[in-house]
């Protein structure tokens, strides 16, 4: 996140405008989710930074599991031949259905 900011897409300031009513996207208040958040993070991830989303978890007010998954990259979280990790994604989810 360069700006710093987690926000609607940019589209550019005069798309922006159509879509926003404003020259800039505007932020997504992330104080005011009220749902439990689990996040999952690849360790090699070039596109979702750790530090980002260090910085999204102390922002995000129910954040009930955090996970750094080794070895991984932001693709192989989709992709991979290995999808072991989505049985601890299934148990952090089935812990909060009813």
């Amino acid at each position: 996140m360069e700006s710093g900011k987690f926000a609607h897409y940019d589209y550019g300031y005069l798309v922006n405008f159509k879509y926003y009513w404003s020259n800039s996207a505007p932020e997504i208040p992330l104080e005011t989710i009220c749902i439990p958040v689990a996040m999952f993070m690849a360790s090699d991830d070039q596109i979702a930074d750790i530090r980002d989303n260090e910085d999204l978890r102390k922002r995000i007010p129910k954040v009930v599991h955090w996970e750094v998954l080794p070895d991984e990259d932001h693709l192989s979280l989709s992709f991979s031949k290995d999808m072991t990790y989505f049985r601890k994604v299934m148990a952090v989810m089935k812990g909060y259905t009813d």
